[in-house]
């Protein structure tokens, strides 16, 4: 009979915790990298796709750390050479997964076993939304600017089980969004179901005004939080965040293939497991074959299922401790807050250029349109010289620069510079409406 191997019971990660708190304790000394030239240079230098310049796309990825790879491929080597089935290698994963779980449990506000790594915030979405119990006549309440990480599930749920999907024009004015919350909500209301941000615009939504009245309703909060989580302070308490899905290859910095889902204590015990196994498990050894049944674990691992890519959370873990320890959370946050207007500025400096996120709503996403120019070819153009943005779906379509800790003035004159130069390689060539 093959052995059991146990999940660490909550509590038994104490110095994880500590370590934790001694991180915590440590970033809240602010450090401001931009007023020294040395650690400006060395900060950059950490992100070796920065040296160019040209990367404006973390809200599709983030740059990638060089310790990141480094001990992502050292996890590797090491089941290489030494294999990767030694029961010493999965307790050590064990206890590695925890110690990541306690570092994004940190960020986010929430206790250890609230929090899971997933691969990626479609899969947390998933989650949450096929573990509650649906029935037809059921209503979701979402936006009308929302991603196919959640408008997909959102579609299958309402063919499958009848269940009526609302988009809401909610526009980031906490009063205004607040008051088409309440004439939305009625009787049959069981999910609102928002981004934090806006992928599309950029623009911020009033999760807060959200959060208190879901609460004080009885209607659980799902927030996909991929274009705020690393980009200003969370708190999913103080926000009234049931569920919370968020990718980490963004504005985490990751490796691909890595997310985090937040699942709050009041609800694990009505949130059912759809895809489980033996990380399902308290323990594998207590399954009752004539019930049939077994032992959830404790917390939000319940809704692990089975095993990963391990080296991704040596990856996951080292980009995190690098953003804590060296760099700070803390000065993250302001910078970001005080480059974003910045680079607004610049563009809208541009002649032809208008930018479509709303002033005063905007977190680290600046969505603009060029007078005559289509973003897709515009983006192509750019990425062939090394400069990095993207276009997004909107109607009309828009390109997107996501603005990032690590961006300076020259960085922000290469773009504009950049799109003026292959604006007029698009006129020229009469390549001007296509896509």
């Amino acid at each position: 009979m093959q052995e059991a191997v146990s999940v660490p019971r909550v509590g038994e990660t104490r110095q994880t915790l500590e370590r934790v708190e001694t991180l915590s304790k440590r970033s809240k000394e602010v450090i401001d990298h931009a007023q020294d030239a040395g650690a400006w240079s060395r900060m950059r230098g950490a992100f070796p796709v920065l040296r160019e310049g040209g990367y404006w796309n973390s809200g599709t990825c983030g740059p990638l750390p060089l310790r990141s790879l480094q001990a992502l491929q050292e996890a590797q080597e090491q089941e290489l050479l030494g294999g990767r089935s030694a029961i010493s290698g999965y307790l050590r994963f064990l206890k590695r997964q925890a110690h990541l779980h306690a570092l994004l449990a940190a960020l986010l506000g929430a206790a250890e076993e609230e929090v899971i790594w997933t691969q990626n915030t479609t899969e947390g979405m998933n989650i949450v939304l096929w573990g509650l119990p649906w029935q037809a006549g059921d209503q979701i309440l979402t936006s009308d600017q929302e991603h196919m990480g959640l408008l997909a599930p959102l579609a299958q749920i309402h063919r499958r089980f009848g269940v009526e999907v609302r988009y809401l024009p909610f526009r980031g004015d906490a009063q205004e969004d607040a008051a088409l919350l309440e004439q939305a909500i009625s009787p049959r209301t069981r999910l609102v179901a928002l981004s934090h941000v806006s992928y599309l615009d950029g623009r911020r939504f009033a999760i807060e005004a959200v959060g208190a009245m879901c609460r004080a309703r009885g209607i659980p909060l799902l927030v996909d939080a991929a274009q705020s989580l690393g980009v200003f302070p969370l708190d999913v308490k103080a926000l009234q965040i049931d569920f919370l899905a968020a990718p980490c290859q963004k504005w985490l910095c990751g490796p691909e293939g890595t997310g985090v889902l937040f699942v709050d204590r009041a609800w694990q015990s009505r949130l059912q497991p759809t895809f489980v196994g033996t990380f399902s498990m308290r323990n594998a050894g207590w399954y009752d074959q004539t019930a049939p049944y077994y032992v959830p674990t404790e917390g939000a691992g319940r809704y692990l299922a089975g095993g990963r890519f391990r080296p991704l959370l040596e990856g996951l873990v080292a980009s995190l401790e690098f953003l804590e320890t060296e760099v700070g959370w803390p000065w993250i946050f302001a910078r970001i807050a005080a480059m974003v207007p910045k680079v607004r500025a610049a563009l809208e400096s541009l002649e032809g250029v208008s930018v479509v996120t709303p002033a005063g709503k905007e977190a680290s996403l600046l969505a603009f349109r060029m007078e005559g120019v289509a973003p897709a070819a515009l983006m192509a153009v750019l990425e062939k010289e090394g400069m990095i943005l993207r276009s997004v779906p909107a109607n009309p379509p828009s390109l997107r620069v996501s603005v990032g800790f690590f961006h300076d003035t020259q960085d922000i004159e290469r773009l504009c510079e950049a799109l003026q130069r292959g604006a007029a390689i698009l006129r020229e060539s009469g390549r001007t409406d296509r896509g």
